[in-house]
């Protein structure tokens, strides 16, 4: 019997255990069958040819959520030179707004072009930075953009058009918004977010990628599930609070030409696109090893309160890899 066979049964009578108890770390504790979301899923990088969007890797995850939540026909996203460009109008006919209560650029934060975001800038050239100045926009006008971090670390530096695959005028006004995605063939990080809905809802959105989408982060999508049409949302300020994320099983595989980094990240999000993050586990492989296999069965990462896991696979020289993980969502204040 493989190790990787053992890792697996062990994972599946652990999920038996459910309904009943718990042991972890010398504690054991009962969980209500119902409150418990077990949760799998799988990446790979997505170096393709073409870098654009759609023609990613079916199982690759976005740097970002964006969705258009204003009140014109059409909303698309568009990279133009190291430009991430937002369009909006009649469908078809979309163009640069760039009025006051429209521009996702206000200050000229990320180059000095209305409805566009530069992201060589300094303001905008990782992550976390790019989607506070499209949510801070609306802060205190009625920009109709919402923008969430995706499986990236947030000091991750995107900071060329060539880091990106192109979006290609993709439509953003849909129920689940769109991924934007990192390109593999220049970035050397590859990352997974756990996320509780991840298998467990199911919308008319070609754009997910089977990785979820933004419904999650916003506000009236989780009432009800017509609200997915609903284009006049606000993000919650913190999605995964009332939870806690367990994790209990990684492979992970890179091809890499270096040495590469497998490290976890407890992940807790703020108000306006900003996060909170913190190492909880790192391992350091040598070149092109095979597996990865991390087998937490036994003993759990356990995230706090509020807090959801990113993994993350890096090197300086990625070819090509992927990561796989199992785990679990329970209630924050189980004791």
């Amino acid at each position: 019997m493989t190790k990787k066979i053992a890792a697996l049964m062990t994972i599946a009578a652990l999920a038996l255990a459910f309904p009943v108890s718990l042991i972890a770390q010398g504690f054991s504790f009962s969980i209500p069958f119902g409150s418990v979301k077990l949760v799998s899923a799988f990446i790979q990088d997505a170096s393709v040819s073409a870098d654009t969007q759609g023609s990613e890797t079916a199982a690759s995850t976005p740097a970002y959520w964006i969705k258009y939540v204003g009140g014109e026909e059409s909303g698309t996203l568009d990279l133009n030179a190291n430009a991430i460009e937002f369009f909006s109008g009649p469908l078809g006919s979309e163009v640069i707004n760039g009025t006051t209560g429209s521009d996702v650029n206000v200050g000229d934060l990320c180059g000095t072009a209305n409805d566009s975001l530069d992201v060589t800038d300094a303001q905008c050239d990782t992550p976390e930075e790019l989607c506070q100045v499209v949510n801070d926009a609306g802060a205190t006008t009625v920009v109709p953009w919402v923008c969430v971090l995706g499986a990236v670390t947030q000091a991750a530096t995107l900071a060329t058009a060539a880091e990106y695959t192109d979006m290609a005028d993709v439509q953003a006004k849909l129920p689940g918004g769109v991924p934007v995605f990192i390109d593999n063939d220049d970035v050397d990080e590859l990352g997974i977010l756990m996320r509780p809905d991840v298998g467990y809802e199911v919308r008319p959105n070609d754009n997910n990628q089977g990785q979820g989408d933004i419904e999650f982060f916003l506000k009236s999508a989780r009432r009800t599930s017509a609200d997915v049409n609903s284009y006049a949302q606000d993000q919650f300020d913190n999605p995964f609070e009332g939870q806690r994320a367990v994790l209990t099983y990684i492979l992970a595989n890179l091809n890499s030409t270096t040495a590469w980094t497998l490290e976890v990240r407890a992940r807790k999000y703020r108000p306006g696109g900003s996060v909170d993050e913190r190492v909880v586990f790192s391992t350091v492989d040598t070149t092109d090893a095979t597996d990865e296999i991390l087998d937490f069965s036994r003993a759990p990462l356990v995230s706090g309160p509020g807090e959801t896991f990113l993994i993350t696979a890096s090197d300086d020289a990625l070819v090509t890899g992927n990561i796989q993980y199992s785990g679990y969502f329970i209630p924050a204040n189980i004791r």
